[in-house]
Formats: structure tokens, C-alpha cells, sequence
């Protein structure tokens, strides 16, 4: 028994030794007893032992994870920022979408090849959103898009029948041109933000939806063939309102325009502009079918104002206009007898066309025409010594030539400066000459054929009202 435990001690002795040795990547490490706590408790490593990464080491795989996702993230935030993003099929779309929702730049959609332009997930566009000569497309959709930075432009897309982005509020401008089958066209009913809106040659048969737009720079909607109805509450446009070439029943109505730069309306059955202060520059009717034209508050025009070729006008009212800065033209309005709608017009800074078959003109308080004036009407009764005869042997003509040609006789006279009658021709109703005091050749170089600058209201299809008025003074002082 003694010879047995004398054996088992040396043996004892070795396994304890061997239990306190830990080596890693094969190097050696002694740990003594001493260094060992109490039974159960983890032992202290030695400053020499390095620690396995499999037990130690977790905080420096998550560090490694988390670089990762913030690299993807940079990524993802680089494509998202990128200035401009060309769209050839659904699946970049698709793409953008789930990786930005929100993009910086601008989007261009050319030759794309599918059906439906879907906007999925995103919902912010900072720049521009071009879809353009993309004959595939039949429809623009997107329940997600609420803003776009820059300008919303379709142009040339020939099979394009709807839009649909109800939930888009926020454009800084809209410019459709031809989209010939647009139908529909439905954004957020409070549309805000807008500076630009430009509508040409759809298939659209009202446009509204801009009763939260106060101020534009340019209103256009032309040659829309369907377009029967337009209704809009901008208070204000900085440069264009010009509507024409759209359906002929067409009913435009910006009852809460003030101000504007420039008005040309065309092609419409009703206007209202009932709230009209003031325009800057011209302000036109041209074509129109409506039988009354009333802008009630409109008390000056900053250059000239045209009514021209509506054939079933019948009255007008501008009452309160004082002061016209540039040309009048009223002509071939043919159902107009009286030029009488001016009655606190004091003013007028350019030259004055009438032509027609209006039987009388009245203009109470009209002080002076910076410019010349030419007359014209078929009637018998029309009175030319209202233009002719100067009240206090003073014309109201300053610096230039007055020729009235009415039904049973035609008189020109050269006025000076200061309003007095230089000279006069007059004939009688069968041309023959009456009276000359001055030169001759005035009604000739007027209505001669091939070179009258009136034988045609054409013109000012061509060159403008103002460029008009300017030919007529021009070849009224020769």
C-alpha cells in the first residue's frame, strides 16, 4: 500500500503542472498555482498570454459590421445626391426608389421603353423632372411623389393619356407641350410653389387646381383643341398671361387677377378679369367669340391696348382706364357700333387705329394722342369732325396726322406739336378731291393695295400691336 501511494504522488505532481500550462499559437506560458483564485473563479490572464479572438474579440466584429453598413450608407447617400439620373426602364426606377426616397438632382426620362412611369417609393425631387420622346409611355403614376424643386417638364410624348400623382403639392414649374392624348392630368388640388405654368397642344378638357397660387411669372395655355374651361385664383403675373388657340367655347376665368405684364387672349367665349387693376404692357383680344367684355377696375395700361376681330362682341366697359401708355387699336369687330367704353380715358401715348362698321366714337375727357390716328368705317353716320374739327382750334392729335374715312367722306389733316392744324385734304363720299390745303398722297400710301400697312389686320399676327401702331404713325407722318 505504501509502494502504491509512493508511485501515485510523482504522477499527481505532473498532471497538476500540465493544468497550468494555457499555450496559444504555440507559445509557451507558465501560470502558477498562485495565480489561480478560488475554485470556480476565471483565472487572471498573464500579461504575456494574448486572448483567442473567438472568446475576447466580439466588440471587434461588430466595429467591423458597423463600418460596413456605414460605408453602404455612403454609398446609398452619394447615388442619392448624384446631379442628374438618366431613366431607360422601370427597374433604375425601381432601383432609385427603394435606395433614396429622396433625391437631390434632376431626373430624365428619354426613350424610355415601358408603359407606365411609376414613381414607387420615392418622394422628393430636388432638380428638374424631364420625360421626354417616349413614345412607349401611356401613363405617369406615383402615390409617394410630393415634390419637385425644379420644373416638371413632358415634352413630346405622343401616346401619354394620363398623370396621376395626387399627393404632388410642391412644383417650381409646369411645362407640358405636345402630349396630343392627355386626358387627365391630377395632382394635389392645393398645388403651392408654382412660378411658371405652360400647357400646349393636349387633349385636356379643364384645367384647375391652382386656387392656392397667388403669383406667376407666365400663364400659357395654347392649343389645347378640347380645352373648354379654365379657372385659376393668381393674383398676380410678372411677364405672361397669354391664352389662345384652344377650343372656342372656351370659358377662361382668373377672377382674382390684379396685375399683369402682359395679356394676349385669344379663342375664348367668356373672360373674366373682373378684378383687373392694371397691366403693365399690352393688354389684347383678339378672335374672340364673346358678345361682352367688362374689366370694370382696370384703370391704366402701360402699353397698348388691342380689340381686334371679335365678331361677336357687342359691348365693352372699361370705364375706369385713364391713361393708355402706349397704341389703341379697335378693329373689325363687327358688331361693335359704338367705340364708347372709354369715358375717363384722359390719355393716350401712342397711335390710334379704328376700323370697322361702329357708327359713332366717344371719348368725353380725351386730352391728347401722343401719336397719329387713322379712322375708318363703312358707316354713313359716323361723324369725322370729332377728329377733325379741334375744340379751341386745338386738336387733340399732337405731332402727327389724322385721316377719318367714313362712309360719305374722308379727311387728313397734319397736326404740330403743340395740337394746331398745319394743313388738311378732304374728299366726298365718291373720292373725288374737295379740298387740299397740304401735301397730296396720304389715303393713297393709307390704302393703296399692296403697300397700305392697314389693308390686312393680319399684320399683327406677324409683328405685334405695337409694332403695328408704330408702322401706322410712321406711314401716316410721311
Amino acid at each position: 500500500m505504501k509502494c502504491g501511494l509512493a508511485l501515485l504522488l510523482p504522477l499527481f505532481a505532473t498532471s497538476r503542472a500540465s493544468a497550468a500550462t494555457f499555450n496559444v499559437n504555440n507559445e509557451p506560458s507558465i501560470l502558477k498555482l498562485e495565480e489561480f483564485r478560488a475554485l470556480g473563479e476565471k483565472p487572471l490572464i498573464p500579461h504575456n498570454v494574448r486572448p483567442h479572438r473567438k472568446i475576447f474579440n466580439h466588440k471587434r466584429e461588430e466595429d467591423l459590421e458597423i463600418n460596413v453598413q456605414a460605408a453602404h450608407a455612403n454609398s446609398l447617400l452619394d447615388i442619392c445626391k448624384k446631379d442628374h439620373h438618366f431613366i431607360e426602364a422601370s427597374g433604375d426606377l425601381h432601383v432609385l426608389g427603394i435606395q433614396c426616397g429622396n433625391i437631390s438632382g434632376t431626373i430624365t426620362f428619354v426613350n424610355y421603353q415601358d408603359s407606365i412611369i411609376d414613381f414607387g417609393d420615392l418622394e422628393s425631387i430636388g432638380g428638374d423632372l424631364i420625360i421626354e420622346n417616349s413614345a412607349s409611355v401611356v401613363k405617369i403614376q406615383g402615390n409617394k411623389l410630393r415634390r419637385i424643386g425644379g420644373a416638371f417638364i413632358i415634352r413630346n410624348m405622343t401616346s401619354l393619356v394620363a398623370v396621376e400623382l395626387p399627393y404632388l403639392k410642391h412644383i417650381h414649374s409646369i411645362e407640358w407641350k405636345v402630349v396630343p392624348i392627355l386626358t387627365t392630368a391630377h395632382m394635389d388640388d392645393d398645388i403651392e410653389d408654382v412660378t411658371s405654368i405652360v400647357i400646349s397642344d393636349s387633349s385636356l378638357a379643364t384645367i384647375t387646381g391652382f386656387q392656392k397660387v397667388k403669383m406667376l411669372e407666365i400663364f400659357d395655355i395654347n392649343n389645347n383643341r378640347y380645352l373648354e374651361s379654365i379657372k385659376a385664383n393668381v393674383k398676380s403675373v410678372t411677364k405672361q398671361v397669354r391664352v389662345h388657340a384652344n377650343a372656342k367655347e372656351l370659358e377662361l376665368e382668373l377672377p382674382e387677377l390684379i396685375s399683369a405684364k402682359n395679356i394676349t387672349i385669344r379663342d375664348t367665349s367668356l373672360i373674366d378679369l373682373s378684378k383687373l387693376e392694371k397691366v403693365d404692357n399690352s393688354l389684347e383680344f383678339i378672335e374672340n367669340q364673346l358678345t361682352k367684355l367688362t374689366l370694370p377696375n382696370l384703370r391704366s395700361i402701360g402699353g397698348t391696348l388691342g380689340i381686334m376681330q371679335n365678331n361677336m362682341l357687342s359691348s365693352a366697359d372699361f370705364g375706369n382706364v385713364t391713361d393708355i401708355q402706349g397704341g389703341l387699336v379697335i378693329a373689325n369687330n363687327t358688331r361693335l357700333e359704338k367705340i364708347d367704353f372709354l369715358q375717363k380715358l384722359r390719355q393716350i401715348g401712342g397711335a390710334i387705329y379704328f376700323e370697322g362698321r361702329f357708327q359713332d366714337t366717344e371719348f368725353p375727357v380725351l386730352k391728347m394722342v401722343k401719336g397719329s390716328a387713322y379712322i375708318k368705317s363703312n358707316s354713313v353716320i359716323l361723324d369725322c369732325n370729332k377728329w377733325t374739327t379741334p375744340v379751341n382750334g386745338r386738336a387733340i392729335i399732337r405731332g402727327g396726322k389724322v385721316s377719318c374715312i367714313s362712309g360719305r367722306k374722308q379727311k387728313t389733316q397734319n397736326i404740330s406739336e403743340d395740337g394746331k392744324v398745319l394743313n388738311e385734304t378732304e374728299t366726298g363720299g365718291n373720292g373725288e378731291e374737295n379740298k387740299e390745303n397740304g401735301k397730296n398722297g396720304l389715303l393713297s400710301r393709307l390704302t393703296s393695295s399692296g403697300t397700305s400697312a392697314f389693308a390686312s389686320l393680319n399684320i399683327v399676327s406677324v409683328v405685334g400691336i405695337s409694332l403695328m401702331l408704330s408702322i401706322i404713325h410712321v406711314a401716316i407722318i410721311r
